[in-house]
């Protein structure tokens, strides 16, 4: 059997990151959350990091809050920054957000933030693109599935 695949979930409080959990238990076996980062619901991080067992987390706000659950050692996990989660080497897929910006904007974005500091095979789908290539069997979204 393949190894899972590794997560790392930047916006997991949200509903594309709730979304991606969902899948996650639905599946078991076939995905290891690595890292899950939140803006501002604290709360319901911490018990995603309870049910999924992340290695890496971070808050945007509240970060004090989870600093210190980190510290009474109530939360098994690590403190990382976004960019350190993304290049993980144990994450092999990062979920992020959904925008309207049009594919080559959004994929410069990424890249411009991840300051083209490394080796990394970008693709940048809106839920909609993703689904319309898996109903159209993309002949490489079913080789990467």
């Amino acid at each position: 059997m393949n190894r899972p695949i590794g997560l790392a979930i930047l916006g997991s409080t949200g509903s594309i990151g709730r979304q991606t959990l969902d899948v996650v238990h639905s599946l078991p076996g076939r995905f290891n959350v690595v890292a899950l980062a939140a803006g501002s619901n604290v709360t319901l991080l911490e018990e995603q990091a309870r049910q999924f067992h992340p290695r890496l987390v971070c808050a945007g706000r509240e970060a004090d809050y989870l600093y210190g659950r980190i510290a009474e050692g109530k939360l098994p996990a690590r403190w990382a920054s976004m960019e350190e989660m993304a290049c993980h080497p144990d994450v092999d897929l990062v979920v992020v957000q959904r925008t309207a910006d049009r594919f080559p904007v959004r994929q410069r974005a990424l890249l411009d933030r991840l300051q083209n500091m490394y080796a990394l095979d970008l693709f940048v789908y809106t839920p909609e693109e993703f689904e319309e290539m898996r109903r159209t069997g993309n002949p490489f979204l079913s080789h990467a599935l």
